[in-house]
């Protein structure tokens, strides 16, 4: 099986836009019974894209909808960073870009103190 390849070939499409607007590797992944398409990250982030039933008044192009979630690696699975949901995987994906690519920040940050004119040694002639 390659890489655009997925058991029921249904993800093909979506492994390839993804795969282009990430530039990162691509992979369908088993999730909540079903399967998912994740695309990791730098800073342990991952996205989690999942296929849905067709939304009320849905485009007559669009074939369902779909669910995007940032994660942390080392966060909890079903708790995500940021999630849309779109008829379209790429506005979804849009929606929580901005996520993907901050970095994190630390729980708590470090101090250095203040730094103060005594504590600044004076310049030699």
């Amino acid at each position: 099986m390659g890489w655009l390849d997925t058991a029921d070939g249904g993800f093909a499409d979506a492994v390839a836009m993804l795969a282009t607007v990430t530039h990162r590797p691509v992979r369908v992944v088993p999730h909540c019974g079903g399967e998912a398409v994740r695309v990791d990250f730098e800073f342990g982030r991952y996205v989690l894209a999942r296929k849905g039933g067709p939304a009320a008044g849905a485009d007559p192009d669009a074939d369902g909808t779909w669910t995007v979630s940032v994660h942390d690696v080392d966060g909890h699975p079903d708790l995500a960073l940021a999630r849309a949901t779109d008829e379209w995987l790429v506005d979804a994906f849009d929606l929580v870009a901005d996520v993907v690519r901050v970095r994190p920040t630390v729980a708590e940050p470090c101090t250095t103190g203040e730094l103060t004119a005594a504590a600044v040694p004076a310049a030699t002639a």
